[in-house]
Parts: C-alpha cells; sequence; structure tokens
C-alpha cells in the first residue's frame, strides 16, 4: 500500500507517493501491464532495470529515472537476482482554479510531463535518485524533503531530459478519468465519511463496478484507502502543529480515538506519542509493521 504526502507549492499541490520497498520475490503481478491515474518515476540504484510498454522497452542503469506518465501502459520486468535496488515514486498534481495541463506556468509546464503521451528519461542523476531513496527509506518524510525532491525535480525536468520516447496511450479513457475523480476524492475530503453509494455516484457508476476499479488498481479496499490518508495527514499535523492528538485524530476522520491509535500503530509501528517525540530526535527510528 502506498503512503501519500502532500506539498504545496505556488498554486499547485503535489502528492507524492511512496510505495513499499519490498524484495521483488515478494512483489505480486509485477510482470503485468497496468496503468496509473498517477505518473510514475523510477529509480535504479544498482545494476540494470528493464522497463516494459506495450511496443516498447526501456533499460535503466545506475541511477537513470524514467518518467512513465499518467495512462500509459507500463510494468517492470521480473529480476531473477536479488541483486537489483530500484524503486519508483508516483506524483499527481492539483491545481484548483485553472487546468494544470494547459496553464502557461512553469510548475504547470512541468505537471503537464505528468499526462504527456512521451516517457521522459533522465541519465545519471545521482542527485534525485539520492533524495528519491532517502524518501522511500526513511519512516518519516518532512516537509523540507518533500521540497527538495519537487525543487530537483523541476530542475531535472527542464535542464536534464536526455531521452524522449513517444508511447501511444493504450488505455480506457473513462477508467484513468474515474481514477482521477476518485484520487481527487481521497486527497480532498479523506476526513468526510462519504459512502461507496456516493462515490459511485460522482463516477456514474455503480458500486460493483467501483470495487473492481479501487482493488484493480490499488490492491486494497476503498475504506482502507480513506484510512491510509487519514493517517498520513495525521501523521503530517504531529510534526507540524502543536494540535493535541485527539483534535488531530478528529480532524481527520476518525470519530474513535481507540481505532486511531491501533490503525496508527499498525502503520507506522508507533503510537501517535512515540511518532511525535520521534521527529525531535533524528536517531529515532520506527518500526514498520
Amino acid at each position: 500500500m502506498k503512503e501519500i504526502h502532500s506539498i504545496q507549492i505556488n498554486d499547485i499541490v503535489w502528492s507524492i507517493f511512496k510505495f513499499p520497498f519490498k524484495p521483488e520475490k515478494n512483489t505480486i503481478n509485477i510482470q503485468l501491464l497496468h496503468i496509473h491515474s498517477h505518473a510514475e518515476l523510477f529509480f535504479c540504484f544498482k545494476d540494470s532495470i528493464q522497463l516494459n510498454f506495450s511496443n516498447e522497452k526501456i533499460i535503466l542503469n545506475k541511477n537513470d529515472i524514467c518518467l512513465v506518465p499518467s495512462g500509459i501502459n507500463h510494468t517492470k520486468k521480473p529480476d531473477t537476482s536479488n541483486n537489483t535496488i530500484w524503486t519508483s515514486i508516483g506524483l499527481l498534481c492539483n491545481k484548483k482554479e485553472s487546468n494544470v495541463k494547459n496553464s502557461k506556468s512553469l510548475d504547470s509546464h512541468i505537471a503537464s510531463m505528468l499526462y504527456s503521451d512521451k516517457i521522459f528519461i533522465f541519465r545519471n542523476n545521482t542527485e534525485l535518485c539520492s533524495i528519491a531513496q532517502k524518501i522511500i527509506s526513511n519512516k518519516t518524510v518532512d516537509t523540507t524533503k518533500l521540497l527538495e525532491f519537487i525543487c530537483n525535480f523541476y530542475k531535472t525536468a527542464t535542464l536534464n531530459i536526455t531521452e524522449k520516447i513517444f508511447v501511444p496511450k493504450e488505455k480506457n479513457t473513462k477508467e484513468i478519468e474515474n481514477l482521477l475523480i476518485l484520487d481527487h476524492i481521497i486527497n480532498a475530503e479523506y476526513m468526510n465519511n462519504l459512502s461507496n453509494e456516493e462515490i459511485a455516484d460522482r463516477l456514474s457508476i455503480s458500486t460493483r463496478q467501483l470495487s473492481r476499479l479501487v482493488l484493480t488498481n490499488y490492491d486494497s479496499p476503498l475504506h482502507t484507502l480513506f484510512i491510509k490518508r487519514r493517517l498520513a495527514c495525521a501523521a503530517t499535523q504531529l510534526i507540524e502543529t502543536d494540535c493535541s492528538i485527539e483534535t488531530i485524530c478528529h480532524s481527520v476522520g476518525f470519530s474513535n480515538k481507540t481505532f486511531f491509535y491501533q490503525k496508527f500503530k499498525e502503520e507506522f509501528g508507533v503510537t501517535p506519542v512515540q511518532y511525535r517525540k520521534s521527529t525531535s530526535n533524528q536517531n529515532y527510528i520506527t518500526k514498520a509493521r
């Protein structure tokens, strides 16, 4: 299950998805072509990896990065060796007042790459790879680290593109549209107790179609996505505010404090109190479940 972290720069809210750092052998169905409503940045830290697309394949070597835009079918070829080190980070951006893809600002120009029909490759970018590795490996991701990542992504995207590969999007346009709407609902309304029926109505699909859409693309039921988003927001508030834990619990959508504590410890390996204390001690390491 991915963790979601957000940061606002100018008029764009960037959402960064951390995916679990799992051994290759534990990754399920990685050989299957799939699509995301968010863009995905693949990082190769050691040796090489192969990304497969409908009619194309790309080899990434050490410190290479590949940006796969939203809606492009892709997969990573499974490895026979445990020596390859790689990870990926998802990127999604929202601009409330105008269409982010049509804006003329620098931020929006780069954001439009996330919805492009081109795959972008950045060769031997040690700086961005280093930051990405820290974000993935650290349980706590602070605003400074996210800002550093996005600023370096700006620089990389504008100055260090080494290859562009056109790949026609073989996608179900309606499914991508529904995923984008769903992502927006989860990010903007995670604190509300929305029923599956309400969300399905917004997407103009049945609750059965909604369940299938979520399980296919997120490998988790819808209520789990909302809980994960609430916990991620609560973790951010614990670090960045002095609000009481009870206040934070209710502000992110939990009505039961005991349930909040239970789910928080399952997600982060520590209680909310321990999590808040850990931010003042750089040597404190929280244990993943």
